[in-house]
């Protein structure tokens, strides 16, 4: 009598599951695109506005979680070979320090 009782049971969440997972369907959730508003947008993003400083130095910050200074070949030490970020890095500027207020470990 248990089992049937737990099969019925477990039938009935997987029907449940099924049911939450399946895609709804409707005239509500359409998605309706303003063609006025995307050729706006797309005139905004075309414009070279007067006011770029030629001047203004190119900054790119990498950032990568879980990366050591023993995993890239730019400080010398890398296990993986990465010419590129070799060549960023000695055409301008790279940290040699690093510095965290509060370490903390946790497994990904």
């Amino acid at each position: 009598m248990k089992i049937k009782i737990s099969i019925t049971i477990f039938i009935l969440l997987i029907l449940l599951f099924a049911y939450l997972l399946w895609p709804l369907k409707s005239s509500e959730f359409a998605i309706e695109f303003n063609e006025d508003a995307l050729n706006q947008k797309k005139s905004f993003l075309n414009e070279i506005p007067d006011s770029i400083n030629k001047n203004r130095p190119n900054i790119l910050l990498i950032t990568a979680d879980d990366l050591g200074v023993a995993d890239v070949s730019l400080y010398k030490e890398g296990t993986i070979e990465t010419p590129n970020i070799e060549k960023l890095g000695s055409e301008g500027v790279v940290f040699e320090n690093a510095y965290v207020t509060s370490p903390i470990c946790s497994p990904s």
